[in-house]
């Protein structure tokens, strides 16, 4: 006898934390697990019995993930567990050969306790790109479950080392700011979204002129207006950022 399953086709531009919360919506009430799974990632033998068993075996985890590497460089981890600074809000990533508490996972691969979706901890849509996921930890987290990298579970992204695609720039700075404003506490709050402003610009800044090798002008006023965005909690898609993913 066949799993029952449907398919939920996402037409709309609507960003890919959208169709991550219809996926949480979608997801049966029987189902003691939500698996969200990149349409580039593969999983290695074993992956999705040694994520469960991490869940399982761990009563305060509702969030784990894998260990994810390149799929054309088995050997190199892509993603591992990630932390954030509650004062600062600089992030860093680590590759423990345990299974370890974190902060927040990359849902290429991403496996939920139904408790966690029953506590109304979910993805905001108002990210559209990139951070969704350190948003829904940190949400988890306070909800009292933990995000557990469970290294011994692989999954092979399909992506290469370095690679940053122009249209998520915007997305990829702005927000950062967001996930601080939503994720971090009093006083920390401030003096990360003052430490990023002041530090992260700069840096971000300079990553553009590395890059291209040369002063970007629609690349840099692209990076200004995530920082003012940022700041400001503006959400959503930016809807001049067409021509910007274009120019390449």
């Amino acid at each position: 006898m066949g799993v029952p399953h449907r398919l939920l086709l996402n037409t709309s531009p609507e960003g890919i934390a959208v169709a991550r919360g219809r996926l949480s919506n979608a997801a049966s009430p029987d189902s003691a697990y939500s698996l969200y799974l990149d349409d580039d990632v593969y999983l290695a033998r074993g992956c999705l019995t040694e994520l469960v068993e991490c869940l399982a075996s761990w009563p305060a985890a509702g969030v784990a993930g894998p260990r994810t590497v390149f799929s054309d460089k088995p050997g190199v981890t892509a993603h591992g567990a990630n932390f954030v600074s509650r004062w600062t809000g600089i992030y860093a990533e680590t590759d423990p050969p345990v299974r370890t508490e974190c902060d927040w996972l990359l849902t290429t691969c991403f496996l939920v306790k139904r408790e966690v979706l029953a506590a109304g901890v979910d993805f905001e849509p108002g990210f559209y790109f990139t951070h969704a996921e350190v948003d829904f930890c940190l949400r988890a987290a306070a909800a009292g479950f933990r995000t557990v990298y469970c290294p011994a579970a692989v999954a092979l992204h399909d992506e290469k080392a370095g690679l940053v695609k122009p249209e998520r720039l915007y997305y990829m700075y702005r927000n950062k700011f967001l996930v601080l404003r939503r994720g971090l506490r009093l006083p920390g709050r401030l003096t990360a979204l003052l430490f990023t402003a002041v530090l992260g610009t700069p840096r971000y800044l300079a990553e553009s002129l590395i890059r291209n090798r040369r002063a970007d002008i629609r690349e840099l006023r692209l990076i200004f207006k995530a920082v003012i965005h940022g700041l400001a909690g503006r959400m959503g898609p930016l809807q001049d950022n067409s021509a910007a993913a274009r120019r390449r």
